[in-house]
């Protein structure tokens, strides 16, 4: 006897017989049985659960309320449903038997005496006629699956503009399509012949090799660009994918390598790369232009200011954010200005800017002197004449009228002018403030809402500010890159606040120092994220002990 569980389904209308049935089997612990009554239950249960009793004996027999035995059988077979049936009757003629096998029946048992004996014989048989079936059913099922499969690989293979070539599980060549010929002019013999027969070609170096053989073993693919030369001698580009097959056991069966030429790709990108190093060049020459337009810390050292901090950091290589220094008489004018824009676009704003301011400078020292005398003598040069200045000439060299839809370029800025002889400080700002730290205290002096540039609502002068110069005084100017960053755990801004706090915890200490503490903190501040503006930072400490009588 088979010591497979053999699953039973009883189909009779009679309970007593059933059960005696169910006796019959169950003597023989080989069986699990299931008894059903009504002919259209079962029927409704067969056709919308065939997973469950594909693999079933199915005694039925004719008499069934609803629906009888044969009707059943028949319908199911109409469905294609091929269930392993035995059918039982009273009827022992050979029609009914005949009738039984043409609905669906694997076989025929007759209600006699003799059934006690015949049915486990019978039922057994027919689980192993169905469980043969099913697997052949399965095998053949595979093998079609197989085969539309590899009807469809040798479609695309032989279609398929991209090299595909098929290895034994050594790595030795099988088959190429015509694909690889088309590419690169070999056929399968002058292929071997120039590389050899295995996966792993001459020129390949040992790092390649086991590079490729660790992918593979591990069932995974493996991708990697090659430079090689065509039959006619031509340079060409290729992309290799390789990728493994196993089989069901889990055993390296065929490696499937696909070969493209990328050559147009890899052309395009040195094209890319040459226009990047002319691009690159041509902005890191424009950056020592800028920095050659940026004055030296040195030439303000003097008077008053006793340490200076210029803390710069284009986003790009050259910053939209500039610096600006001068004298004229005993004054010393400071600037920090944000243009619009950053990199390339901005640097020109910055440089507009810096000449823009040289020239207001020369014309204020010039009005100066001329209107002056030994009575009377005539100082032009304020913070808030030279912003409206600045502002006027901006408007002019950009053109701008202050029509809608028109770029309103233009720059935010600080400006403070130091004057040697009397110790005071006037500031006038567009948008950026000052500060001033004294003593552990911080004042913020507002800026002007407006720009320097053109503005629809704002036309009003600017302000100014004049604060006179104690001993230890720090004073910092700045653009709103520092503060606007995101970073931390959050992703938020800095924000003014926490660069005020910054601030008073470093103001006493070297500018140098300052500056280093500056770059950590906006570093740290911003982990892994991109630096979203150009920053600049300017920051003048005053000793008043070294003022010029």
């Amino acid at each position: 006897m088979s010591q497979d569980i053999i699953k039973v389904l009883l189909v009779i209308e009679n309970k007593i017989q059933a059960e005696f049935l169910e006796m019959i089997l169950e003597e023989n612990n080989n069986y699990k049985v299931e008894k059903e009554f009504n002919g259209k239950v079962v029927f409704e249960k067969l056709k919308n659960n065939p997973e469950d009793y594909l693999d079933s004996v199915i005694i039925i027999s004719y008499q069934l309320p609803e629906m009888d035995g044969l009707k059943i059988m028949s319908e199911l077979k109409k469905l294609g449903y091929n269930y392993a049936f035995i059918f039982l009757t009273s009827d022992k003629t050979v029609e009914r038997a005949l009738e039984a096998m043409k609905s669906g029946a694997l076989d025929f048992i007759p209600k006699s005496e003799e059934l006690p004996e015949m049915l486990p014989e019978m039922v057994e048989k027919v689980y192993f006629i169905q469980k043969d079936k099913l697997e052949q059913d399965r095998i053949k099922k595979e093998l079609d699956e197989s085969r539309r499969a590899l009807e469809k690989l040798s479609v695309v293979a032989r279609e398929t503009n991209n090299g595909v070539l098929i290895y034994d599980n050594n790595g030795v060549i099988e088959w190429m399509n015509e694909g690889y010929t088309k590419l690169t002019g070999y056929n399968l013999s002058e292929y071997i012949k120039k590389y050899g027969d295995n996966i792993i070609l001459n020129d390949h170096d040992d790092e390649l090799k086991n590079q490729i053989w660790s992918k593979i073993e591990k069932n995974k693919p493996y991708s990697y660009t090659v430079k090689a030369k065509t039959l006619d001698e031509k340079d060409i580009w290729l992309q290799i994918s390789l990728s493994p097959a196993f089989d069901e056991n889990g055993n390296l069966s065929k490696i499937v390598k696909v070969v493209s030429d990328i050559t147009e790709i890899k052309l395009k990108e040195a094209e890319i790369v040459k226009q990047k190093e002319n691009i690159e060049h041509s902005i890191n020459y424009a950056k020592r232009i800028q920095e050659a337009l940026f004055p030296e810390p040195d030439t303000i050292m003097k008077g008053v200011i006793s340490d200076l901090l210029v803390f710069l950091k284009p986003k790009d290589i050259v910053s939209g954010d500039f610096y600006w220094f001068n004298q004229t008489g005993d004054k010393i004018l400071i600037a920090a200005a944000d243009c619009t824009g950053h990199g390339v676009p901005g640097s020109f704003m910055s440089m507009l800017g810096i000449s823009s301011l040289n020239v207001i400078v020369r014309q204020l020292d010039m009005k100066s002197k001329e209107e002056s005398n030994e009575e009377n003598k005539m100082d032009y040069i304020k913070s808030n004449i030279m912003l409206d200045m600045l502002k006027a000439e901006i408007i002019r060299s950009l053109r701008q009228t202050g029509e809608s839809g028109e770029a309103q370029d233009g720059m935010d800025i600080a400006l403070s002018i130091i004057d040697l002889q009397s110790n005071k400080l006037q500031f006038s700002g567009a948008y950026n403030p000052m500060l001033l730290i004294r003593n552990n205290e911080l004042t913020e002096y507002k800026a002007d809402k407006m720009p320097i540039g053109i503005h629809r609502k704002k036309t009003n002068p600017f302000s100014a500010e004049e604060i006179e110069i104690e001993n230890n005084d720090v004073i910092y100017m700045f653009s709103d890159g520092f503060i606007d960053q995101f970073g931390g755990e959050d992703g938020s801004k800095f924000m003014l606040k926490n660069f005020k706090t910054l601030l008073l915890q470093i103001y006493e200490k070297p500018m140098s120092e300052q500056y280093s503490i500056l770059d950590d903190a906006i570093k740290n501040w911003r982990g892994e994220r991109p630096q979203i503006d150009d920053i600049l930072v300017i920051g003048v400490k005053f000793k008043t002990e070294n003022i010029i009588e």
